[in-house]
């Protein structure tokens, strides 16, 4: 069984955040063998919920996923070491953002071969898209990191695309790195909250993962968003920007800063979305 108080965001982990091998490993360091491996994810969390031989607790799940979490964020301090060393200078997309990345590269390639760009030139725009999303994939690893190492409480998310990527106090966030968009006219500053809103309505309302859908209208959608503006700010202030990070997360799990919480109408169902700001001064 789920131990009461934290049944939901338990069972919300083993549905949205893990694999199902995830799960057997789990049940299987604390002894249960009321189940067999063939099972589906579903099969198996029912077998917890009803099974009064067991009692799952938040604690034991919390443990065991932070023992798990490293593997999948790979050598972080590597990852630092090359955000830091340079390397990655001139990181673009260009034009080439990934819903348009083979069509922007096969106009390179007739620019190349009308003459209208060097062989050279051509190759200095492939490598520039390659160390942006490099830098892209890097430095969410190091948010991610960050944010989890911040308390021994944070839940980290197990699948490589999971919906969320932690669970702080009993609510499952995803982590957005981004810095502050041109097209937005909101002024951060003044209005943090309406900001918020302008980050969701302008990236997540519109698209949707089909799992996202099927998760509860009030954990499958929360943000926590992390704008650093410039975005060379990685590179020249990493410790101060991860120290700050940790900081702020850290108040919010002493509910020392509150989560905004709007509604969206999203497919014709009402969700709630809870999110927190962290923008370093």
């Amino acid at each position: 069984m789920f131990e009461e108080n934290h049944s939901e965001i338990i069972e919300y982990f083993f549905r949205f955040m893990a694999h199902k091998h995830h799960i057997t490993e789990f049940l299987g360091k604390l002894n249960f063998n009321n189940f067999r491996k063939s099972y589906s994810v579903n099969r198996l969390i029912e077998i917890m919920k009803i099974d009064d031989n067991i009692i799952i607790t938040r604690k034991d799940l919390t443990e065991y996923a932070r023992n798990s979490y490293l593997p999948y964020l790979y050598n972080i301090d590597q990852q630092k070491e090359l955000i830091m060393s340079g390397k990655l200078k001139d990181h673009s997309w260009y034009e080439a953002a990934p819903s348009r990345l083979h069509l922007t590269f096969q106009k390179w390639v007739r620019l190349y071969l009308s003459g209208e760009i060097s062989l050279s030139e051509f190759f200095k725009k492939i490598t520039n898209v390659g160390k942006q999303e490099l830098y892209m994939l890097i430095i969410a690893n190091i948010t991610e990191y960050t944010i989890i190492t911040s308390d021994e409480t944070i839940i980290p998310n197990l699948q490589s695309k999971g919906i969320s990527d932690v669970i702080i106090n009993n609510l499952a966030y995803d982590v957005k790195n981004t810095h502050i968009p041109k097209t937005c006219e909101i002024d951060l500053k003044k209005n943090p909250l309406k900001f918020q809103e302008w980050l969701f309505d302008s990236g997540d309302l519109q698209r949707d993962l089909v799992t996202a859908s099927r998760a509860p209208p009030h954990l499958g959608y929360n943000r926590i968003y992390v704008i650093i503006d410039p975005v060379e700010r990685w590179e020249n202030e990493l410790n101060y920007l991860c120290k700050y990070i940790q900081k702020e997360i850290k108040k919010i799990i002493n509910q020392e800063i509150k989560p905004h919480i709007f509604n969206r109408l999203k497919n014709n169902r009402e969700i709630t979305i809870h999110s927190h700001l962290i923008y370093p001064p």
